[in-house]
């Protein structure tokens, strides 16, 4: 590992208060994309990785759908996304990665 970027995480009150509860996904999303748009500098650090080749995002819960980790993923995709200049609102780039999930949803339940 090369690069641990502890101050990326969600803010603790944020954590405690979603508890990886299901029902407050979208509400945890939208409140650390808040906080991730103050964080420029790490995020940018983050894409410059990112950038250069693949990299992995680690997280410590026992939920896999539903962790900082695919939250934090969903953000950097929509960036990148939106630096090609697709000319995309953040809406459509929304709704995009709502299907996305959609399908991806759909195929792992019809794998299990």
């Amino acid at each position: 590992m090369d690069l641990w970027q502890k101050d990326i995480a969600p803010s603790n009150s944020l954590r405690v208060w979603f508890g990886h509860d299901e029902k407050k996904w979208d509400g945890f999303r939208r409140r650390y994309f808040n906080e991730l748009d103050k964080n420029t500098e790490s995020v940018k650090t983050i894409l410059d990785k990112a950038r250069q080749g693949s990299i992995t995002l680690l997280y410590g819960a026992k939920e896999e759908r539903f962790n900082n980790a695919v939250a934090l993923k969903e953000y950097l995709e929509v960036l990148i996304i939106k630096s090609r200049n697709y000319g995309q609102t953040r809406e459509e780039i929304d709704y995009i990665l709502a299907i996305a999930i959609y399908f991806v949803n759909v195929i792992s339940y019809v794998n299990i």
